[in-house]
């Protein structure tokens, strides 16, 4: 069997690179929920990385701005904070907080001009407060990508049977499992295309898959 063997995550690295600041990521969990971010204000970060559906939508192809569709589906954000490049299918996105920016702002997705974005948070006296106890600082866009992106570093799975494996309980997974994941790393080429908690591992990027899914898909 030539699954993959034990070894330590690496550690989760912050916008400062030290420990995860508690104002900045309960400020974060606030916006990430605040649909007031979106233009008509129907849709938040958390629409579309539901924690009903492991942080993703569980729809084919996500939905967009109203009337909208997405081309794409989201994936799950748990465990991105493992990430070090290639944010977003594509990898364009250079850095967490560029990410959430860019749903915010595009026309498809939040559909909303940044400087009303903060006009709007600007109004609302918790927000004013909060952002002071963070950044001591007004609200702004890019402070408020930046305790989004805190928040979703926050977001870490380390203790599934998978986890506990890698980290050298070998009897942490059955044998059942162990073949599933030899087949997810060889024959069935599930990993052409997986989620930021295998590749926190394996150490690959979205957009460094995908040519190889869409290769075997056009096949």
């Amino acid at each position: 069997m030539c699954a993959a063997k034990p070894r330590p995550p690496s550690p989760v690295p912050t916008a400062s690179e030290g420990e995860l600041d508690t104002f900045v990521l309960n400020l974060g969990r606030l916006l990430f929920f605040e649909t007031r971010l979106s233009c008509d204000g129907s849709l938040a970060c958390a629409t579309c990385h539901d924690p009903s559906f492991g942080r993703g939508d569980g729809l084919d192809l996500s939905r967009g701005y109203p009337v909208n569709v997405h081309w794409r589906n989201s994936p799950t954000i748990v465990n991105s904070g493992y990430l070090t490049k290639g944010w977003l299918w594509t990898g364009e996105a250079g850095a967490l907080d560029k990410q959430a920016g860019g749903a915010m702002g595009a026309a498809l997705i939040g559909n909303m001009n940044h400087l009303l974005a903060e006009e709007r948070l600007r109004q609302i006296p918790v927000y004013v407060d909060r952002f002071d106890r963070a950044f001591g600082e007004p609200p702004s866009a890019p402070l408020a990508f930046q305790a989004i992106a805190e928040f979703e570093r926050s977001l870490i799975s380390d203790d599934s049977p998978f986890d506990l494996y890698m980290r050298g309980d070998e009897a942490a997974m059955s044998e059942e499992a162990l073949r599933g994941m030899d087949l997810f790393e060889g024959k069935a080429g599930c990993i052409a295309c997986t989620t930021v908690h295998w590749r926190r591992i394996r150490g690959s990027t979205i957009s460094e898959c995908l040519p190889i899914h869409l290769s075997r898909k056009n096949r």
